[in-house]
């Protein structure tokens, strides 16, 4: 008896396993887990940060052109961020608030967390076996468990002790929990108490990823005053885990993304990191606030960054669905700053949405001055690519 059937229809698109024999084993020699629904209340605080994030829409709705939105997430607008919108066109904190204090729950973070809802039965069914499919690629990437190898014959090593030596070991190598933070309703697969998704998994990989790079072409030196810029956030999740990770290493992380989504990433980040270390559009640095991450619509960003120098430039996921001419013009202004190295994380299907095809970053990059040093699979995400650009 197989302890999971191989992938029926019903099965999402991006349920691919780093592991597919994984799906061979006889029961029981995989560890099982279910998912699990934290609940997290409405607060006062909530409200008052949902109208400074009102205040930050304001001033970067300005700013907005819809060049910058691409076919893909202007379909992603239309079928799930309706409500999200609707607040915010309203200039509504208390319909904000209780948007965004549920957000894991909501719609308007399909792209951005996971593809399907919490209460569904195939969600139940895959979302667990993905996700401790993606941790155990992590463990291997740390170097904390062994590769699998089916030509050898052993499978799952990475689980034979059970999950939670897993966990602890990953948390000890990265010096941070696995578990999602009890913010906005989280809800995902239960690894021996902490609370997590494929995603969240891979923001910690990225983090480390990125943690491993800098090591590597700016040296250990640096890991003490980083300025970086992602494009590109979701949510916020790989800004919380570099902040986390870098301890007092990162001096200012620099988040450039669509005005609704800043919303979102707003919320987030004010709420893990403290709303004293985020910075919004229109809002002013603080000056000796320690380490902060300023969260700003794109061309917001493109005016303020275009004179400005940083050491690292991030993106995962998510360049190759901007539309093409906005894509090359991030990478021409970002590198003219670009003190380091760019780390992208992304995939390189091409796939036409809209009447528009996504392009691959290694083409985005030849229309700027950025050349690339390394390239490889992700370890964590098959049919993704790693790659490091620096200035020529």
């Amino acid at each position: 008896m197989r302890l999971f059937r191989r992938r029926t229809p019903p099965f999402p698109s991006d349920a691919r396993l780093l592991h597919p024999e994984w799906l061979d084993l006889p029961a029981g020699q995989l560890p099982s887990c279910r998912v699990v629904v934290r609940d997290t209340p409405l607060t006062e605080d909530d409200r008052v940060l949902a109208a400074r994030i009102l205040g930050a829409f304001g001033v970067g709705r300005q700013y907005f052109d819809e060049s910058d939105q691409s076919a893909l997430w202007e379909i992603m607008k239309q079928r799930f961020q309706g409500d999200l919108h609707d607040a915010l066109n309203r200039n509504d904190p208390d319909a904000l608030a209780g948007l965004l204090a549920s957000m894991f729950r909501r719609s308007y973070v399909r792209g951005m967390f996971v593809r399907g809802e919490y209460d569904d039965p195939v969600t139940q069914q895959w979302l667990p076996l993905q996700t401790m499919d993606v941790l155990a690629g992590l463990a291997e990437y740390l170097a904390l468990v062994p590769v699998d190898n089916a030509e050898q014959g052993r499978l799952g090593a990475s689980y034979e002790r059970g999950i939670k030596p897993l966990v602890e070991a990953v948390e000890d190598a990265l010096g941070q929990s696995v578990g999602m933070p009890s913010v906005g309703a989280p809800w995902g697969t239960d690894l021996a108490g902490r609370v997590a998704v494929p995603r969240t998994i891979r923001h910690l990989y990225t983090a480390r990823r990125l943690r491993d790079a800098v090591r590597e072409y700016l040296g250990e030196g640096t890991l003490n005053e980083l300025d970086i810029v992602e494009i590109g956030a979701g949510f916020g999740g790989v800004a919380r885990c570099v902040m986390n990770q870098f301890a007092t290493g990162v001096t200012r992380y620099t988040i450039v993304d669509l005005p609704q989504i800043n919303v979102i990433q707003a919320y987030f980040l004010a709420s893990t990191l403290g709303s004293e270390r985020v910075v919004l559009a229109g809002e002013s640095e603080p000056r000796n606030a320690g380490p902060v991450v300023r969260i700003w619509p794109t061309r917001y960003a493109l005016e303020r960054l275009r004179e400005q120098q940083f050491d690292v430039l991030l993106n995962e996921d998510s360049l190759p669905e901007i539309p093409r001419p906005a894509g090359e013009r991030y990478l021409q202004v970002f590198a003219q700053g670009l003190k380091g190295f760019f780390l992208s994380i992304n995939q390189e299907s091409e796939s036409p949405v809209g009447g528009e095809r996504q392009p691959r970053v290694t083409d985005l990059a030849k229309a700027s001055p950025l050349m690339r040093r390394h390239r490889q699979l992700c370890w964590i995400r098959p049919g993704y690519v790693e790659e490091i650009y620096q200035r020529k």
